[in-house]
């Protein structure tokens, strides 16, 4: 898949929680900036950028979609797709494990 770096609206993100296997993006709701599904192509490839090449699974919180996984190669996004309920409740009972532990 071909990155656009020329954008004119990069996507605003932050990690929401992290382990060593997998990532969660936060979508900031700039209503002036594309959110994660739209330029999910250039979500990976910053990540990559800052990261070096991606081993851990991406997914994200989509208002409409609800919790999709962004597949890539370590390089460049493959495709997007949906998490079943279980493994939305697997990610959510970590991240609430994790807020514990701090």
């Amino acid at each position: 898949m071909t990155v656009d770096y020329l954008y004119p609206h990069k996507t605003p993100y932050t990690v929401k929680f992290e382990t060593d296997t997998w990532i969660l993006l936060l979508d900031l709701n700039d209503e002036s900036a594309a959110s994660i599904m739209d330029s999910a192509d250039w979500v990976i490839a910053s990540l990559r950028i800052y990261r070096g090449t991606l081993k851990k699974r991406v997914y994200f919180e989509d208002s409409v979609e609800g919790l999709l996984e962004l597949k890539h190669n370590g390089e460049e996004l493959e495709k997007i797709i949906p998490c079943t309920a279980e493994h939305r409740q697997s990610i959510e009972h970590l991240i609430n494990q994790g807020r514990s532990l701090t």
